[in-house]
């Protein structure tokens, strides 16, 4: 018979009021205690009261734009699982030892200088080129920007710069799960973005743009020139993209309809064979499949976007994308340049230490 051992974990007032007594519950009135300013009175400033001690002996560091008590648990979790990364034991799991490596792989800053930049420029080149980078030599008329994210997707970039394709929970059913077409994540924030070119944040982001494509070998008056297209591109995507307090309303955020339905109405894509191979080789869906197109005024204004923009700069804004992904896996300069962009957009002045990327690298895959 199990027995009860709840009573073990009650304490009694002298007004025989229960008090819970658990490891647990011990631990977090101690950290309530820790918290509270006692020199404070709660009537003249409650949040001073209820925090000043939790604002006094918890220095921002460096690296950080801010900590909570989210951030002190994800630092502890950190620790934790950097001791599991860096232990050994020749009997684990093979798919244990597979993270250990790439964890390996993400430590070991001699072999990423020694590779250099050339295998960034191998995958560049393997994808058609960066346009920017590859100057005349760069074919306009073999560009489709559709296979551009089809060679993403193979090799395992993200394919989402224009058009994110997501399998995600039915909206008004959580028991069914299903495609959705959406408008994408930019480079930038939105919000920083439309300030336009005069903000300091679109500013930094434009040198951002431009360190790292003269880094990869460009001129620097070609970088300026090309990719201020390519910004400018960026900045019409965010205007025909979707506003955050615009989609609060989750009904404007649900248009179902079946890929036939899709291609009639935005006939500017060939959905069936995108939606295919974005989602090969864990999906094949025929015309029929109901998708939820969550943003179609994004698809419309995306396919008129497209139709009046230069090939050279819709290769130089997507190759942009990617690289941008990549940075934190290349060399110290590049890093550094992603550094001063962070001063720039989020004032942190100092780069976690390297371990911690690794850590958060390999725990986000």
């Amino acid at each position: 018979m199990q027995q009860d051992h709840t009573k073990e974990n009650v304490a009694y007032t002298s007004s025989n009021e229960e008090i819970c007594v658990t490891q647990s519950c011990v631990s977090t009135s101690n950290l309530v205690l820790e918290y509270i300013d006692t020199s404070v009175d709660p009537c003249d400033n409650f949040y001073k009261f209820a925090c000043g001690n939790y604002i006094k002996n918890n220095i921002i560091p460096d690296e950080k734009l801010a900590v909570n008590s989210f951030s002190i648990v994800n630092d502890k979790v950190q620790q934790q699982l950097r001791v599991v990364l860096e232990s050994h034991d020749k009997n684990e799991a093979k798919v244990l030892q597979t993270v250990k490596d790439y964890y390996k792989a993400c430590m070991n800053k001699g072999k990423i200088a020694e590779l250099g930049l050339q295998v960034l420029k191998d995958v560049l080149v393997s994808c058609g080129g960066w346009p920017v980078l590859e100057g005349p030599r760069w074919i306009p008329d073999s560009f489709d920007w559709e296979n551009l994210m089809f060679a993403f997707n193979r090799i395992g970039f993200d394919s989402g710069y224009l058009v994110e394709v997501t399998i995600g929970t039915d909206l008004k059913n959580n028991s069914i799960r299903g495609i959705q077409l959406d408008q994408p994540s930019l480079g930038l924030s939105r919000d920083f973005i439309l300030q336009g070119n005069e903000s300091q944040f679109v500013q930094g982001y434009f040198k951002y743009m431009i360190d790292v494509a003269v880094e990869l070998g460009c001129e620097k008056q070609a970088a300026e020139r090309e990719l201020k297209e390519s910004l400018d591109f960026e900045i019409e995507l965010a205007k025909i993209s979707s506003s955050k307090e615009e989609r609060r309303n989750i009904t404007m955020l649900y248009n179902v309809m079946t890929i036939a339905e899709i291609q009639e109405r935005f006939s500017g894509i060939q959905w069936l064979e995108y939606l295919n191979s974005i989602l090969h080789p864990h999906v094949h869906v025929n015309s029929s499949e109901a998708v939820n197109v969550v943003s179609p005024r994004y698809i419309s204004s995306l396919i008129d976007l497209l139709s009046r923009t230069p090939k050279r700069v819709q290769a130089n804004y997507a190759m942009w994308r990617v690289i941008k992904s990549q940075i934190s896996y290349l060399t110290e300069g590049m890093i550094q340049h992603q550094l001063n962009f962070h001063r720039t957009l989020f004032g942190v002045s100092e780069r976690p230490s390297r371990w911690k990327e690794c850590v958060e690298e390999v725990s986000s895959e």
